[in-house]
């Protein structure tokens, strides 16, 4: 089934936005305020939020690629790619426990559970992905 223009019109509108909001968050998580300045957050956090910056680059460069090529492959693969650079992050913040939190503050389990289910969330984009990439298109 072809798409209308209003439909591309749409998912361009989407990409752009995308575009828009990954750029913001980059600015937010490196110039101002910047990563530091999370009170929770202890320098430990450095090598995880380069992965970070890994994947919302990769994001920020699939939706742009998206506004001027609409592809739903594409995006799934840009999708995937940042998926993996997440899940790298989240390991590194599972080792390394980069926030600066007493184990007797009652803080340590609740911090250690969200990163869990952000790995699992993560996984399950990252399957949703793989199925949108290999899809056969519905002729």
């Amino acid at each position: 089934m072809s798409q209308t223009r209003l439909e591309r019109a749409g998912r361009r509108f989407g990409y752009s936005v995308g575009t828009a909001m990954h750029a913001v968050l980059l600015w937010l998580v490196n110039v101002s305020p910047g990563w530091e300045a999370v009170p929770f957050l202890t320098g430990g956090a450095a090598p995880a939020i380069r992965w970070v910056n890994a994947s919302l680059l990769v994001l920020l460069v699939a939706n742009l690629c998206c506004v001027f090529w609409p592809s739903v492959q594409l995006e799934a693969a840009g999708n995937l790619v940042a998926g993996g650079l997440s899940l790298a992050a989240l390991r590194r913040m599972w080792i390394d426990f980069p926030f600066d939190v007493a184990p007797s503050s009652g803080w340590h389990l609740p911090l250690r559970l969200l990163v869990a289910l952000a790995v699992a969330g993560t996984l399950i984009a990252i399957f949703s992905a793989l199925s949108t990439l290999f899809r056969r298109p519905v002729s």
